[in-house]
């Protein structure tokens, strides 16, 4: 009885085993952590109180990307920073609103382009007499 492979039948094993390797191997390291999503982490709307105040989260843009505002909200909200290059790092990105004075709420829209990729936030404050915000 022969206990010893041929060299054929051991480039066979080590071509299994590095195939199966793969197979279970890739699926782990493929999605280490939260870069999957483009955009905002986080948030999905920004909602200020009458009293305004910042707010933050980690931006995510492997490409050139840039904010714009609706009419009018550059006024009473604030974004810092603008635009940026891509990076492969997240952002640090803080959301201002001053303080609304008025009775009514007020809103907005957030509009964010990364490459040729577009995202739309909707903005709101509480007025005085309206309070619809809950965090």
């Amino acid at each position: 009885m022969n206990l010893f492979l041929d060299k054929d039948t051991i480039d066979k094993v080590v071509t299994i085993l590095s195939v199966f390797f793969l197979v279970i191997y890739i699926p782990f390291i493929s999605c280490t952590d939260n870069k999957d999503k483009l955009g905002l982490q986080t948030i999905d709307n920004l909602c200020f109180t009458t009293d305004g105040g910042n707010t933050s989260d980690q931006l995510y843009a492997n490409q050139d990307w840039e904010i714009t505002l609706s009419a009018g909200a550059s006024e009473w909200f604030t974004v810092s920073p603008k635009s940026g290059a891509a990076s492969s790092n997240n952002i640090n990105m803080i959301f201002t609103a001053i303080v609304n004075n008025n009775p009514d709420s007020r809103s907005a829209t957030l509009y964010l382009t990364i490459g040729n990729k577009k995202f739309i936030y909707s903005i709101s404050q509480d007025g005085t007499t309206v309070n619809e915000c809950t965090n």
